[in-house]
């Protein structure tokens, strides 16, 4: 089975070398064909367990594709490169062809597939090119960082709260802490925006996790902001939005915060109008006082808004 792969293999890449020749009646390579081929070598030299020459094929394939001006398809070859010298304990040299693939995803536009790569090989990275692999994810959160403004911009809110999510966790992988916390912010505005409530409670929440952010100002004024926004109480909303945490944001962001107004019940997100649901948390939205009646006095109308699960001991 290995000898008969090792044979495909080397028929792929003599295949590949044909279409890369050129004549008197071909004057132009045919790099399509070739990359096809090498990338088809490859494969059958890694079913033959020959990672050398498999990783050779896919560094070929890379070569030809950007030649032919397609970046992402020559970072996909370049990964694969890596996957290989890597198994083949090959660390340095994978590392190199690593930084080639992350290079090439961030010029095709691609910073999520950058980020995924660079957690992927993280540890190769940083043992063997610790400068240069910060410049990479410096390059991935600008690339995502531009589009989370032009997201913004475009008011395309929903969109823009996916793309300042993987921002702010690609910060919080280079342990750029406060800017973890701006960009939480920004998101939880944007989720607002989009009628969202629950969404941007999730935000606030599943943050914490991340070092520091509890407790912090960002988190306070997320609080209290979103506790305003669940009593329906624009002036209270109007009055946290001066605090610095929103008007010393990014322009962009900065001027979401000026967009945000309280919705009418009937404009608020289906998710929103029923929280808690039933069957986690039954029972807890009862209002506080007798009989389950609102505090303050018996059979009064409950209030509308929605039970934030959030709790401010600080304000």
């Amino acid at each position: 089975m290995e000898v008969q792969k090792t044979k495909e293999g080397l028929y792929h890449l003599a295949k590949a070398a044909k279409h890369l020749q050129t004549g008197f009646l071909k004057w132009k390579p045919d790099y399509d064909k070739a990359a096809l081929e090498y990338a088809r070598a490859a494969l059958a030299f890694n079913r033959a367990k020959q990672l050398d020459q498999a990783a050779d094929a896919f560094l070929k394939e890379a070569e030809v594709h950007e030649k032919t001006q397609a970046p992402f398809y020559a970072a996909k070859a370049y990964e694969q490169a890596g996957l290989l010298l890597r198994e083949s304990k090959k660390l340095a040299e994978a590392a190199r062809v690593i930084k080639q693939a992350v290079t090439l995803y961030l010029e095709s536009g691609n910073a999520d597939i950058a980020a995924a790569t660079l957690r992927r090989f993280s540890q190769i990275l940083e043992s063997h090119l610790p400068h240069q692999v910060v410049r990479l994810y410096q390059g991935a959160l600008d690339l995502t960082g531009r589009a989370s403004k032009m997201l913004v911009r475009s008011q395309c809110y929903g969109e823009a709260a996916i793309s300042l999510n993987k921002e702010k966790y690609l910060y919080q992988e280079v342990e750029g802490f406060p800017t973890f916390y701006k960009r939480t912010v920004a998101q939880s505005l944007a989720h607002l925006l989009n009628n969202d409530f629950i969404a941007a409670w999730k935000c606030v929440q599943e943050s914490c996790d991340t070092t520091g952010f509890k407790g912090s100002q960002e988190y306070i004024a997320l609080v209290q902001l979103l506790n305003c926004y669940d009593s329906l109480d624009q002036d209270g909303v109007d009055k946290i939005c001066t605090s610095p945490v929103f008007t010393h944001l990014d322009n962009d962001y900065s001027k979401m915060v000026k967009k945000l107004k309280v919705p009418e019940i009937e404009d608020l997100t289906p998710t929103a109008l029923i929280w808690p649901p039933d069957d986690e948390d039954e029972g807890a939205s009862t209002t506080k006082g007798e009989g389950g009646k609102s505090e303050g006095g018996g059979g009064g109308e409950e209030k509308k808004g929605i039970t934030l699960p959030l709790e401010c001991t600080t304000c």
